[in-house]
């Protein structure tokens, strides 16, 4: 079970929050990606390389060598890496904890994932953002998925995180202007509704939450085709049947 788990989110890290940090990204590639926080009653920071100051780290967060991670007291985070799926969870005990990159060669199962995920991500790109009011100091929600992807259904939930209390405007757009809007949303995630007008293959879509008085972020995403999403679940079913999984949804 644990090895199913880290397939499914190790795909879901890959192809949906990759560039969280898509600056970085476009200097080295990444290596890790956490895929848990526990905070309980302590605190967990990050400090990415040649870096001096700690930051809060974000779940699904792209980690590169030299990164290292810290946890206090009782909280933890689990490093899930892209070379073999290995995990390691770093606490209290091991910190701080210094990810290094492979020594060795890739794993199938890790080489098959990674493969799997540049079909669907394609060149990274830094976030970008469109203007609305800010008050100085405050920061927008963070666009959690899809994010500069492709997807294999036209059916996306759009994820985000931060700001859950504050209603907001989800909006999808299209090469010819705006498709869908669903207002006064107070939650993290909302589907895009069979009723919208129908996402195509091959066509570049963007998405915006908008919250009041902050800057909303834009990412974009594609719709995969029959065929290519065809080769993306049988590249997938072929990684299970080696590392012994039952097929995931």
């Amino acid at each position: 079970m644990k090895m199913k788990l880290s397939y499914a989110v190790l795909l879901v890290a890959l192809l949906g929050a990759g560039s969280l940090t898509g600056v970085r990204a476009q200097a080295q590639e990444a290596v890790a990606v956490i895929t848990e926080l526990k905070l309980n009653r302590g605190d967990v920071q990050i400090r990415f390389p040649g870096k001096k100051a700690w930051e809060k780290p974000g779940l699904l967060q792209s980690v590169y060598a030299g990164t290292q991670i810290q946890a206090s007291k009782d909280a933890t985070a689990v490093v899930l890496f892209t070379e073999g799926t290995k995990t390691v969870t770093v606490d209290e005990r091991n910190s701080p904890f210094e990810v290094k990159a492979a020594e060795t060669k890739s794993a199938q199962g890790g080489s098959g994932v990674k493969e799997i995920a540049s079909m669907l991500m394609g060149k990274k790109k830094p976030p970008t953002y469109v203007a609305l009011a800010v008050r100085g100091g405050k920061h927008p929600a963070v666009l959690i998925s899809p994010r500069n992807t492709k997807l294999m259904t036209d059916s996306p939930t759009l994820q985000w995180m931060g700001m859950e209390r504050q209603p907001g405007t989800v909006r999808v757009y299209g090469p010819e202007g705006l498709l869908w809007t669903a207002e006064n949303i107070a939650l993290t995630q909302i589907k895009y509704p069979a009723a919208a007008p129908r996402l195509k293959p091959g066509v570049e879509y963007a998405w915006v939450i908008e919250k009041k008085g902050f800057p909303a972020e834009k990412a974009g995403f594609q719709i995969l085709s029959l065929d290519d999403a065809k080769a993306v679940q049988e590249k997938l079913a072929s990684l299970q049947s080696v590392a012994g999984l039952a097929p995931v949804a």
